[in-house]
């Protein structure tokens, strides 16, 4: 049950930050965070200039845009994964051991008083 909880877990994450990540490249290329860098438009020229039309030019930088999210979704997906099992590592490391260990030697020690008491 908890492996289905942790993989629909997982799909959640990347289904909400794929958007995320997608907004973030756009702005970052598209020169809505720095005026100088806008490789998106030129990005779209050289496309024109082989050959594409501008629509076609902008539905390839969208699906490059989307697919660039998706990898960077599976990038959060994948740090989250890692940092449960840390924390789950953790928590087995600091977990107290239900079984009383027993020494060898007071064992021996006894077996060999309970043959001496028999044997006498």
């Amino acid at each position: 049950m908890a492996g289905a909880m942790g993989i629909t877990l997982m799909a959640v994450v990347q289904f909400r930050r794929a958007p995320f990540h997608q907004l973030d490249l756009a702005d970052h290329f598209g020169g809505r965070r720095f005026a100088s860098l806008d490789l998106l438009s030129e990005f779209s020229d050289r496309l024109q200039a082989s050959g594409f039309s501008a629509n076609m030019a902008r539905s390839q930088l969208g699906i490059f845009i989307r697919q660039e999210a998706s990898l960077l979704a599976m990038n959060d997906v994948f740090l989250l994964g890692a940092f449960v099992f840390v924390m789950l590592a953790a928590f087995v490391w600091l977990a107290r051991s239900t079984i009383t260990p027993t020494k060898p030697i007071e064992k021996l020690r006894d077996a060999e008083a309970e043959e001496m008491m028999e044997q006498g």
